[in-house]
């Protein structure tokens, strides 16, 4: 099998592929008999720009055959920020295709899984919305205040020339005119906020957010007019079937889940549970964080569309597996969930409890598609806590000292709200007349007989998920001397997750994450200021190694 380009309208062919050079033969396929198919990505960027031909050629003897499908040239696309999220749908199934939501004051990673591109050329909204920048390395990485924001353009760079940019759902039908992502607190809210409107007129409200993407097909899959793959008698389902959602950038507080169901009947008294496991880094099932349950004191007629709603309070800070059963518990009960499907070969977050006790991909069940996420529809909150002038240092030289730091929040103020501080310092958390939140720092000690200068953090949490660190200082000059002591190492650490990095600025400019096997995981251009936060909630356990460049090259190793 052979594929062939031609770039002057089929007056000469060139191959680009021919699988007897490679691995796809009789000596090296033990299961060539057995109709397998086998995916194969043949790069093209050295033709961006040109009008092309393919053709494909099977060179072979008496019996021998294969067959092609699927043939498609991929777009070039960026990937979905860790901690972001989908629109959801409604309590009536309607919902807005062209929008998600993230955490604000968190490192948002922008990546692109296109292999084979010369450079990338990334143009992404900076942190005050007001402009942009540039990044040529395959992932870019910013942070943003509590707002919206339209989606950065990215654009490959092959032989010195650009492709065309691409934007997420820039061809989806968009309320404001351009795919916008909400960054910080209730999408409900932004939908409010903006007088966002509903189909019948009526302002949106009791929206979610999801990782089904409206832009894909959203339907149900049955087995048999009555035998649904994710409801009740399925073939291959017994007791539960659950959605999984990644580890988020940032902890969010979770208030409830709403299901989107198809073909309903319940007889009274039905009851369903709802799970909420936390999930390792290693895949496996830790815990219960919650569970909740749904129950219809009425029968259910055959509703086409029902949603099932169930109540949580919890702060999510790890992968979870978000589990249904009971159904087969109560005789009549009969339902299918909504899941977003597609013809694909990605890897479905789609999990069923099969006969032998184990959760299962619905990926390695389902043989005509995928289903890569159900309809669970999650009410949540992206709560954060920032310092108003981006200040996070206090330095005291006598006991008595003190600074007021005005916040920027999400939360207000309530029993929630605490903070972890040295036993040299005392705190004050109230809000001023105009309703502002002051934070107020005080040390309390004198600096210990023979110590120069000494530093800690005071880590301030609403209870919610937000969470930040604020640094304190006291001695004569304390910043001073912390600045001769950077100039002389280096110094790296775990914040919230991230890896915050202290380095000379004159020597060093650029970062590169990498595990113990040598797989890169991001390039970083170093901050000015000799202090960088280097984002890796999203990076499983394990011990990492970052390279750093510039003057000199160095490795630092920490464990996450």
């Amino acid at each position: 099998m052979q594929a062939l380009i031609s770039v002057d309208n089929s007056l000469q062919w060139d191959t680009i592929w021919d699988a007897s050079i490679g691995d796809f033969n009789d000596a090296n396929i033990e299961d060539f008999m057995n109709n397998a198919w086998y995916q194969i990505g043949i790069p093209l960027g050295g033709y961006a720009g040109k009008s092309i031909r393919l053709a494909f050629r099977l060179v072979g003897d008496d019996a021998q055959s294969s067959a092609i499908d699927h043939i498609s040239v991929c777009e070039l696309a960026y990937d979905i920020p860790q901690g972001f999220f989908y629109g959801g749908l409604d309590k009536n199934g309607a919902g807005f295709s062209a929008l998600m939501m993230g955490a604000a004051y968190t490192p948002t990673v922008w990546s692109t899984s296109v292999k084979g591109a010369e450079g990338y050329l990334w143009t992404l909204p900076d942190i005050e919305g007001t402009g942009s920048h540039t990044s040529a390395e395959a992932y870019s990485t910013a942070v943003y205040i509590h707002d919206a924001y339209y989606f950065p353009s990215l654009s490959l760079i092959y032989s010195e020339e650009l492709t065309e940019p691409y934007v997420w759902a820039a061809n989806a039908p968009a309320i404001f005119g351009r795919p916008v992502f909400f960054i910080g607190g209730n999408y409900n809210d932004w939908l409010r906020r903006f007088e966002i409107n509903t189909a019948d007129g009526k302002l949106a409200e009791s929206f979610g957010v999801g990782n089904y993407n409206l832009l894909n097909n959203i339907d149900t899959i049955a087995l048999s007019p009555k035998n649904y793959l994710f409801g009740t008698d399925s073939l291959h389902l017994k007791t539960a079937f659950g959605n999984y959602f990644d580890k988020p950038a940032h902890a969010y507080h979770l208030k409830g889940v709403r299901i989107a169901t198809a073909k309903m009947t319940a007889p009274a008294k039905s009851e369903l549970t709802l799970t909420v496991y936390r999930i390792n880094a290693n895949g496996e099932i830790q815990d219960v964080l919650a569970t909740s349950k749904w129950q219809t004191d009425e029968a259910i007629l055959d509703s086409a569309f029902y949603t099932l709603e169930f109540k949580t309070d919890i702060v999510v800070e790890d992968a979870v597996l978000m589990a249904l059963s009971g159904f087969t518990d109560k005789p009549g009960l009969q339902f299918c969930v909504y899941s977003e499907t597609m013809q694909s070969n990605g890897i479905s977050n789609t999990y069923i409890y099969t006969d032998d006790n184990q959760w299962v991909s619905s990926s390695e069940i389902l043989t005509n598609g995928l289903v890569p996420a159900l309809c669970f529809t999650l009410d949540l909150d992206y709560s954060f806590i920032a310092s108003e002038n981006n200040d996070y240092r206090f330095a005291a030289v006598t006991v008595g000292d003190t600074k007021s730091f005005k916040l920027k929040r999400w939360a207000d103020f309530d029993e929630k709200w605490s903070d972890q501080l040295p036993l040299w310092v005392s705190s004050d958390l109230s809000e001023n007349e105009n309703g502002e939140m002051i934070y107020t720092l005080t040390v309390t000690d004198e600096l210990p007989e023979g110590i120069e200068a000494r530093w800690s953090d005071a880590i301030l949490t609403d209870g919610r998920g937000a969470k930040t660190h604020f640094t304190i200082a006291q001695g004569p000059a304390p910043w001073k001397i912390k600045s001769l002591n950077d100039s002389r190492k280096i110094f790296i650490r775990l914040v919230n997750d991230n890896f915050e990095l202290q380095y000379p600025p004159e020597t060093f400019d650029k970062a590169e994450i990498f595990d113990i096997s040598g797989k890169s995981f991001g390039k970083y251009s170093l901050s000015n200021s000799g202090q960088t936060l280097l984002p890796a909630s999203a990076y499983p356990h394990g011990v990492y190694l970052i390279g750093l460049s510039g003057k000199i090259n160095q490795t630092l190793r920490i464990i996450k």
